[in-house]
């Protein structure tokens, strides 16, 4: 027997994860999986191209690649809300996503 493979659970099972944390990670996967066939519809590539288009400099200075949600959609977000939505450079966007994914892992 070895510790569930979630930090800070200290259940001991066979291998991987405790009953608590699987069903956590298989939901998690589902969601995830449901949302990102969003981001492939015309309507994102619609919103994306005006978020980039009116936001072209990011906070830190840099030009803008990405669109991030402000409130992640797994966290309760709306998807289509421009309000929601803020451009930022590929690390601007890689640091917040991190944090959000910390957020709510603990």
């Amino acid at each position: 027997m070895r510790p569930c493979r979630q930090a800070r659970c200290d259940k001991l099972v066979k291998f991987g994860y405790c009953q608590e944390h699987e069903r956590e990670r298989l939901n998690a996967i589902r969601r995830r999986t449901v949302s990102l066939s969003d981001y492939k519809t015309k309507r994102w590539y619609r919103l994306r191209r005006i978020t980039l288009r009116d936001q072209p400099i990011c906070e830190c200075g840099r030009m803008t690649e990405e669109v991030d949600h402000i409130v992640p959609v797994e966290d309760g977000g709306p998807m289509w809300d421009e309000s929601n939505l803020q451009a930022l450079c590929h690390s601007c966007h890689s640091r917040k996503t991190n944090l959000d994914v910390r957020r709510r892992v603990y």
